[in-house]
């Protein structure tokens, strides 16, 4: 159980943070849901919530985010990353202003998050950091290369914070998902990439990973963190990337 828990969850607003939010609440954490500015926060939750809305895009955002929190709880005990923007196209035809989206919604956020609250955990000799990440930060889509620049950036963030923060009690580690339900709509590739084409049946499970299943998972981890699981990257993707083609059902 995770009762007198201070959990931050940095997207609120997504698929993935919703039923984290749910989870970490039901599991008995205190959880502060960060929304972008101008995204209403989802309902129905349970429990110990506090919605706010601070731009993680922009330093001072991180800064206001951590400060609140200091304030009102003391400290963080937990920091979940999860925003998340696909933008799909080739590396030809992507416009500047979708490139630098792609850039700042899935990594600066996550550097940004990361240097505000590295330090406050820092400083009270523990906490964990966990990136929700994406099978893509190593393995191409075919049809959005800067969100797997950007999610290979993440998966370096989390390798130099871990260095950087683990002696100090920190854990840091990164949760790599792939053929979550949705994906194959999400990557539909626009006829760039066939991926995913087929996707449940390329699925070792023999069906897709759920955002239930990411966040049971989650509170389990967080719950009972692992002293050794430091700088990891964890893959929670059904087998997917284990597929080849020519494969005999």
């Amino acid at each position: 159980m995770l009762n007198n828990k201070i959990a931050v969850i940095t997207d609120g607003s997504c698929d993935a943070g919703i039923a984290i939010s749910k989870k970490l609440l039901e599991s008995g954490a205190a959880v502060i849901l960060n929304n972008a500015p101008g995204v209403p926060p989802a309902g129905g939750y349970p429990g110990l919530l506090t919605a706010v809305s601070y731009d993680l895009t922009k330093f001072d955002g991180g800064e206001m985010l951590a400060s609140f929190v200091r304030e009102k709880f003391g400290r963080a005990d937990i920091l979940i990353h999860s925003d998340n923007h696909v933008c799909e196209a080739s590396i030809e035809y992507m416009p500047e202003a979708d490139f630098m989206r792609a850039l700042e919604v899935n990594a600066k956020t996550a550097f940004v998050a990361t240097r505000a609250f590295g330090a406050m955990m820092a400083e009270a000799g523990s906490g964990i950091i966990l990136y929700i990440s994406s099978i893509h930060d190593e393995k191409a889509t075919g049809c959005a290369f800067s969100y797997s620049m950007a999610k290979g950036a993440v998966l370096m963030l989390m390798r130099e914070a871990a260095l950087e923060y683990g002696p100090h009690g920190v854990k840091i580690n990164l949760i790599e998902t792939g053929g979550v339900a949705g994906d194959d709509t999400l990557f539909s590739g626009a006829d760039l990439s066939n991926l995913y084409t087929d996707m449940n049946e390329r699925m070792a499970t023999g069906s897709p990973v759920t955002h239930e299943d990411l966040a049971d998972y989650i509170a389990h981890y967080v719950s009972a963190p692992n002293p050794s699981l430091n700088g990891a990257n964890i893959r929670l993707d059904g087998g997917f990337t284990l597929y080849y083609i020519g494969r005999q059902k």
